[in-house]
């Protein structure tokens, strides 16, 4: 398979990219990256769900005090699947 691949890039006639070389400078930096630790805040994931609670508490910012005893008391209620540490993958297949 490399062979045929190989084989038409020759015969295409095309000059063969030319990337710039690497620099121990971008190595250096490289590493240093490589060094760090990556929080969960870091990623998609993190800053989805950041925003997620800005957005949620901006909305409990603008609730009337009987609206905010509600959702308390909606939050606070035993059973409520926000107090299960349930795994949210559990049962899939």
């Amino acid at each position: 398979m490399k062979r045929k691949k190989w084989k038409d890039i020759l015969e295409s006639g095309k000059a063969a990219k030319i990337y710039k070389k690497w620099l121990d400078a971008e190595e250096a930096e490289l590493n240093c990256l490589e060094l760090q630790a990556i929080d969960i805040a870091d990623t998609a994931l993190g800053r989805l769900t950041k925003e997620n609670i800005n957005q949620m508490k901006a909305t409990i910012k603008h609730m009337t005090k009987e609206e905010k005893e509600a959702l308390l008391q909606e939050l606070q209620r035993p059973g409520d699947d926000l107090h299960n540490d349930k795994d949210i993958n559990e049962g899939a297949v």
